[in-house]
């Protein structure tokens, strides 16, 4: 799954954000719902930019209050992922009038998914995804495994991309593709956290099945 490294402890958090009214945001995690003030948000990213503009990130946050810091922290720290429930599929070709009457599958698809992570205040650090093809054989097997269109999105200041690794396994029943991410986030010299989620693709050989996971394993 995903792996993280940081200088603070892990907070738990909400997979879905709606705007609100008067000026607050609805945060709904598991049934459950909070309302966190915009005051609060436009506080922690001052804090995050008077943080980030110094010559000295570092020691800016060392010296920052309890109150700030606890602010800086709910604004930076990824708490969630959030994959797509349901993939887009890109492209599967009709079948023939033979592969009408046979439940075989011959040819090429493909899914698109996205992931995006966000904080304690339910605001959006970072966006990724990828788009795995696959093709099968006569034989009905999968013969060709493709990993394209990966890109990534920075929406918090504070996060930059590093870089993507793609990679595939055929099992020959179902295609694998796999795109890892690196995000990293520091300024100044000064790196704080690196994430490092994954998305997957899962292509039956079917032609129609599927799965999107977070998981970093293709066994």
């Amino acid at each position: 799954m995903r792996s993280m490294r940081a200088s603070w402890g892990l907070r738990l958090t909400a997979p879905l954000v709606t705007l609100g009214l008067l000026g607050t945001m609805s945060v709904s995690a598991f049934g459950s719902s909070t309302a966190v003030d915009s005051s609060e948000v436009t506080h922690a990213k001052a804090v995050a930019a008077t943080v980030f503009a110094s010559a000295d990130p570092k020691a800016a946050y060392s010296a920052l209050s309890a109150a700030d810091r606890t602010a800086f922290d709910m604004l930076e720290q990824p708490t969630a992922l959030h994959t797509a429930t349901t993939a887009t599929k890109i492209d599967a070709k009709l079948l023939t009038a033979q592969q009408a009457v046979s439940p075989a599958y011959v040819g090429c698809w493909a899914m698109a998914a996205d992931d995006y992570a966000s904080d304690a205040l339910g605001l959006t650090l970072y966006e990724y995804g990828q788009t795995t093809d696959v093709c099968v054989g006569s034989a009905g097997s999968v013969y060709q495994i493709d990993v394209y269109n990966v890109w990534n999105h920075i929406d918090m200041a504070g996060w930059r991309f590093d870089h993507s690794d793609p990679a595939t396994s055929n099992v020959g029943w179902e295609g694998r593709g796999l795109a890892k991410f690196l995000f990293i986030l520091g300024s100044g010299g000064w790196d704080i956290q690196n994430d490092n989620p994954c998305l997957q693709l899962r292509l039956n050989a079917d032609g129609h099945s599927s799965l999107v996971t977070e998981s970093c394993n293709l066994s």
